[in-house]
């Protein structure tokens, strides 16, 4: 509840950086990959070639800090498993495609990419030929694959945590969804908030524990 009340008085999305993130996997450069760009760095500035971790960690921490994220799950239908890892009785959900997500960005100040995560065992190397090609924020480790994930992505100099991207809500919104579990009061707040702001959007309750 909290973060659409953000969306919709600021009428922006939150893009949060990595670091703030729980999985410390999140963004993380392939180790082998670090190694090679410091030894191609080297070579173009006529220095012998180091192994040095501290600066490859430097490397890491800046990434994560600098790199914030929106993320979305790609499904056809509800997902209760999602309403229950991510929600509870204050969740929303809203409904949206990638064409209005990226349309809705369109008018954002900085460069926005959006992509489908790539879910890889990080452990066997198999990210090692792919994200030199990649962006480091789209993998994800196979543990998390059930989230099914589109991300948008952007970099920020003191992100702070995370940045504000101005969004048209009208464009991106095609239905805000309230979580199943929520009270039936829920439902008419929601219309009034957006109706004394001015926002003409679809609100519903989800449907997903209602009796046949």
């Amino acid at each position: 509840m909290d973060k659409l009340l953000h969306t919709i008085l600021y009428r922006s999305l939150f893009f949060c950086s990595l670091e703030t993130l729980k999985d410390v996997w999140e963004g993380a450069y392939d180790r082998h990959y670090l190694k090679l760009s410091q030894i191609v760095s080297a070579a173009m500035k006529g220095d012998e070639p180091i192994d040095d971790k501290d600066e490859q960690d430097k490397i890491q921490k800046d990434y994560r800090m600098r790199t914030c994220i929106n993320c979305w799950h790609l499904n056809e239908y509800e997902s209760a498993a999602m309403w229950s890892l991510y929600s509870g009785t204050n969740g929303i959900a809203i409904v949206s495609t990638v064409d209005r997500l990226v349309n809705a960005i369109s008018g954002a100040p900085q460069a926005i990419s959006i992509g489908q995560v790539r879910y890889v065992d990080f452990r066997s190397g198999e990210h090692q030929t792919l994200q030199p090609l990649s962006e480091p924020a789209m993998f994800k480790r196979k543990s998390f694959e059930h989230e099914q994930e589109i991300r948008a992505f952007t970099t920020a100099d003191n992100a702070s945590g995370g940045i504000d991207v101005p969004v048209d809500l009208i464009q991106l919104i095609e239905v805000i969804v309230i979580s199943p579990e929520a009270p039936n009061w829920h439902e008419p707040m929601i219309k009034d908030i957006l109706k004394k702001i001015g926002l003409p959007l679809a609100v519903e309750k989800s449907d997903l524990y209602r009796p046949i």
